[in-house]
């Protein structure tokens, strides 16, 4: 049987055949409940930082530094493709769990990671996102 080794030697909890340290975290994350929690939690964070930028820079202060650089030119190019594999993946589960997906894709168009964020966090709980 494996041990758990605190670093100073001691081999006191007995783990069981098997154990792999990151189990409670798969399982945990699994749980819908937890999911919503986290995609509510990263919503929020996303949410007010994106609130604080476009009261300081507006919202093409957000978008023109991406014009400005070849580097920052990659981050805009990231980001299509990310939210563009975003809107397919949504395009395929809205047509199969019936939903409209048209308000997703335009709401990723016009703000970004919050459409996908908003779909994810409105779907079904009996339904593995991910």
């Amino acid at each position: 049987m494996r041990k758990f080794n605190d670093f100073g030697g001691n081999c006191a909890h007995d783990l069981g055949a098997g154990y792999l340290p990151y189990t409670h975290f798969i399982t945990t994350w699994k749980d819908p409940n937890m999911q919503r929690i986290l995609l509510t939690i990263t919503l929020v964070l996303f949410g007010a930082l994106t609130t604080v930028a476009l009261w300081q820079v507006g919202y093409w202060g957000i978008l023109a530094p991406h014009f400005k650089s070849f580097g920052a030119g990659q981050v805009l190019a990231d980001l299509t493709i990310a939210l563009t594999l975003a809107m397919l993946w949504m395009w395929r589960d809205a047509k199969a769990t019936g939903r409209n997906v048209w308000p997703w894709v335009i709401a990723t168009l016009v703000m970004g990671s919050f459409g996908p964020l908003v779909y994810l966090l409105t779907r079904k709980s009996t339904q593995n996102a991910w």
